[in-house]
């Protein structure tokens, strides 16, 4: 059995302090806190519903206030009574020295005390599970119901394709006899005219013959016989050598065949899949968004996964350094004002794209072994913010958060608009996460700033966070995990999130590593680089531990204001408000 002191920290500690519970109030949604906890936790967080509720700190759940127009919101709940019946018991117990529950009488005094409570809250628990015993049949028959659907599916058009097949075989089949009855009559058609020039042959050869046996009986004929016969029989030589020539015309033929224009492939059309989805809700459904193992604390570490931990990225090794390689001018014809730098990122290529909300535009730089060899600009008629390489090779997405549009641009090297995306709120950061999806970020204004998650059309997939933990998340980036990183200079914050909404690292109010944290990347290796407006670079791993911390270097740097950075290989990229952009190497 569990001894006392265990007994009292599963069941009578706070989960906000960790301490006794001091005045116990329970939620709507069941569990309990301290009053003073819970007064402090409502003052720090996000509210909802027109300000009549809130989340709660362990399962997320929101929590209505029975009267929103008082102050005391946490006064309002109930309280516990059995966490209060429980403590007092529990104290009662404690002040014998009895190492386990049911080693004394006093013990099982306390026990008689407990068992009935404990019971009775067991009870309750229970009461919210069960309905979900009947909720997960009705989905599994539901999702029966698809496969079944999709059995059918297969069977009809396995019978389209059949049928497709058995028409192309008709066709074939016709086909093949018209063309080769039209070779059988290309074939009879030379065969006789073959035949007839041979007849044509043998007839004037016959009587080139007979002329020659004429001649020869003439020659070797009485000498009287000459005059009579001679006569004639040149009269038909020279007829003869009117047909005979000393060349002769052999006909010849050939027979064409220009085969019709077949694909190899696809004859039958193609055959292939999408997937959809669609919600099965259930009225007032609870789903408890963190285990028991994860509610030891609501700042506490959460458990990670193997996937979500950094590979050994280059800019962990304590021996590495930036060196400063040059600096880059942005301004270019058509600026009107001197650029002011938001962001940047680095195709594959090499080719840096820039946002200059200076000028309202989206500019190209294509360097190739350190020479600059073209530029490009592309007018966004309001200020660009956040860009973000896709993952369909040279093209970038772009936040234009005034316009409320998310804008595709291609890179050739010039750019080229290809699609503007509208959208419902203003969103600053953006990152891409793969399958034709981002995750965006809403600042400033009078609430805190939300992650979403939204589609090449602007629809909103999923909301990640919205509890307060962010009031301006202006710069995101994402690991191959798909873990989303979020930057947060007005509370010199870094997290992680997962896309279900799980905050990994970064629940503290504040860091004091940072200095203004502003833009936020990452390399090949999910190593995490952050820079701040105090001319740093910080590299962090995935579970949001700075392995190392570079200073950038450069006479050139003194009095800008760095924004963001970008990696390509063994360079990293930094671009001030100032319009410079300042080349970085690994060493």
């Amino acid at each position: 059995m569990n001894s006392p002191k265990d007994f009292e920290e599963d069941f009578l500690s706070c989960l906000i302090c960790f301490e006794k519970f001091n005045q116990p109030k329970t939620l709507p949604c069941l569990h309990t806190f301290c009053l003073d906890c819970l007064r402090s936790y409502i003052k720090s967080t996000t509210y909802f519903k027109n300000k009549t509720s809130f989340k709660c700190p362990t399962c997320r759940d929101l929590a209505t206030v029975p009267v929103p127009k008082s102050p005391d919101w946490a006064a309002q709940f109930k309280t516990n009574f059995f966490v209060n019946n429980l403590m007092e018991a529990a104290a009662s117990t404690n002040a014998t020295q009895q190492k386990t529950l049911v080693s004394s009488g006093d013990s099982k005094s306390l026990s008689n005390k407990i068992v009935p409570i404990m019971k009775s809250e067991l009870q309750t628990h229970k009461l919210q599970l069960d309905p979900f015993l009947l909720r997960l049949e009705l989905l599994n028959v539901e999702i029966e119901k698809e496969q079944t659907t999709v059995a059918s599916e297969k069977e009809r058009i396995r019978n389209l394709i059949m049928g497709q097949s058995e028409q192309l075989q008709r066709m074939v089949q016709h086909e093949t006899t018209t063309c080769l009855g039209r070779l059988d009559s290309i074939s009879l058609e030379t065969d006789g005219i073959f035949q007839s020039q041979i007849e044509s042959n043998r007839r004037l050869r016959s009587s080139v013959e007979s002329t020659c046996r004429d001649m020869d009986t003439i020659i070797n004929g009485p000498d009287a016989d000459i005059f009579e016969g001679v006569e004639r029989i040149l009269g038909e030589k020279k007829r003869l050598m009117n047909k005979l020539s000393t060349s002769f015309e052999i006909p010849m033929f050939k027979i064409n065949y220009v085969p019709a224009d077949i694909k190899t492939c696809d004859i039958l059309g193609t055959t292939d899949f999408r997937r959809e989805k669609r919600i099965l809700m259930f009225a007032d459904a609870r789903m408890p968004k963190y285990t028991e193992s994860d509610t030891n604390s609501i700042d506490s570490n959460p458990r990670f996964n193997f996937e979500e931990i950094s590979n050994s990225s280059p800019y962990f090794n304590h021996k590495s350094a930036l060196i400063f390689l040059s600096k880059l001018e942005t301004k270019v014809k058509g600026d009107k004002s001197n650029p002011c730098l938001r962001d940047i990122a680095v195709l594959q290529s090499g080719i840096m794209v820039v946002t200059d909300s200076g000028n309202n535009c989206i500019k190209s730089f294509c360097y190739i072994e350190g020479t600059k060899t073209g530029n490009s600009r592309i007018s966004t008629g309001l200020p660009p913010h956040s860009v973000t390489t896709m993952d369909i090779q040279d093209k970038v997405a772009v936040t234009l958060p005034k316009a409320k549009k998310i804008i595709i641009v291609n890179v050739t090297p010039n750019l080229a608009l290809e699609k503007q995306i509208a959208t419902g709120k203003k969103y600053w950061g953006i990152t891409s996460i793969g399958g034709d999806m981002f995750a965006v970020s809403t600042c400033p204004g009078t609430e805190f700033g939300v992650i979403d998650i939204v589609n090449l059309k602007g629809e909103l997939l999923q909301n990640i966070h919205s509890t307060g933990l962010f009031p301006n998340p202006l710069y995101l980036t994402s690991l191959s995990t798909g873990v989303i990183i979020v930057s947060d200079c007005t509370v010199q914050k870094v997290a992680g999130l997962r896309q279900n909404g799980d905050v990994l690292f970064g629940k503290d109010k504040r860091s004091d590593i940072f200095i203004r944290p502003m833009g936020v990347t990452s390399d090949s290796f999910d190593g995490i680089l952050i820079v701040d407006a105090n001319q740093n670079v910080f590299a962090m791993n995935g579970r949001g531990v700075v392995k190392k911390k570079f200073a950038l270097h450069c006479k050139d740097m003194k009095k800008e204001v760095i924004r963001s950075l970008a990696v390509h290989e063994n360079m990293l990229y930094v671009v001030s408000e100032e319009s410079r952009i300042f080349t970085f190497q690994l060493q």
